[in-house]
């Protein structure tokens, strides 16, 4: 078999038209969207978790929002937020791994309006109309930008450039020079900014070509069946409920150098985060989390017998 894993390769044109998943602003990515959100809400501080990609919490220290760090646990829930906030407060958290969302029910029944949810990794959660939240298509997707922004606060995208497009790395991939294809999304990962931009016009043409049912029927057949597999040795616990659409499947187990032995054979096992030490992280946890914990692809390139593959090399 083939390498497995690793980002998307470019997203197949398809010869009917489907409807775009989402109705909302339509911006380049997830950054530029939590940035605009920090200047329309104007917090005072924010219970933000320390186990999330550096360059978000960078976007609050360049404001003169205040963080209020926190921790997740086992089943990458908030550890010890408050049950009541005060004026000027929000709580930012993030839909891990897409499998979060009954928790986020749980999140905006208590903080409504207060709430910031960060679905980058949760395309398919439909925003209430309560919290302000965003997305990010080219995790799911095989599309170089694209991020979904909801929010009550008045935010004017009309008015912003777009996007440039790079495509190279997703037609590399798609060719199956893999170590060419992942230099070049580095590049191109390097290069994602913070600055507002609305998505390109290439991957918004995308967006209409791209059969969403299919894709989550995929995804949720392929987590389930690593679930039912490997839940009896996985340290995460899972609150398995029946409408997600995951990013991945993350095991932990006890064999610690697990992540390593796959990546040997060619099952790509993203790190996400790395980049946090034990300084902005102190967490023995969330540095278990960083280091061992397997984050096992279950997208729509897969089916159930790929995921039989992976299984039977645990």
């Amino acid at each position: 078999m083939n390498s497995m894993g690793g980002f998307l390769p470019v997203e197949k044109s398809l010869d009917n038209q489907f409807s775009e998943y989402h109705s909302a602003s339509l911006l380049s990515n997830a950054r530029s969207c939590f940035s605009l959100i920090i200047k329309c809400l104007s917090p005072k501080s924010i219970y933000f978790p320390d186990y999330i990609c550096s360059c978000m919490r960078t976007i609050i220290e360049n404001s003169s929002v205040k963080i209020i760090s926190y921790s997740v646990d086992e089943s990458l829930e908030g550890i010890d937020l408050p049950e009541q906030l005060q004026e000027g407060e929000y709580v930012f958290y993030v839909n891990y791994f897409g499998i979060n969302d009954q928790y986020v029910e749980d999140l905006i029944k208590t903080y409504k309006s207060k709430l910031i949810i960060d679905d980058s990794q949760a395309f398919f959660r439909a925003n209430s109309g309560i919290e302000t939240s965003f997305n990010s298509i080219r995790k799911f997707f095989g599309v170089s930008d694209g991020a979904y922004l909801y929010s009550n606060c008045t935010i004017d995208t009309d008015n912003l450039a777009r996007s440039e497009f790079d495509t190279e790395y997703l037609y590399l991939r798609n060719n199956s020079d893999d170590s060419m294809a992942y230099e070049k999304f580095l590049n191109h990962e390097s290069k994602i900014s913070d600055v507002p931009r609305r998505v390109s016009l290439w991957s918004e043409q995308k967006l209409n070509q791209i059969d969403y049912p299919l894709v989550a029927k995929r995804r949720r057949e392929n987590f389930d069946f690593l679930n039912s597999a490997l839940s009896g040795e996985n340290k995460m616990k899972i609150r398995n409920d029946s409408y997600f659409v995951p990013l991945y499947f993350p095991y932990l187990s006890k064999e610690v150098a697990l992540k390593k032995r796959l990546l040997q054979m060619g099952i790509y096992v993203p790190t996400l985060w790395a980049e946090l030490t034990e300084k902005r992280c102190n967490s023995s946890w969330e540095q278990k989390l960083i280091q061992e914990m397997c984050l096992l692809p279950v997208d729509q390139r897969y089916t159930v017998g790929d995921m039989e593959y992976i299984v039977n090399r645990i």
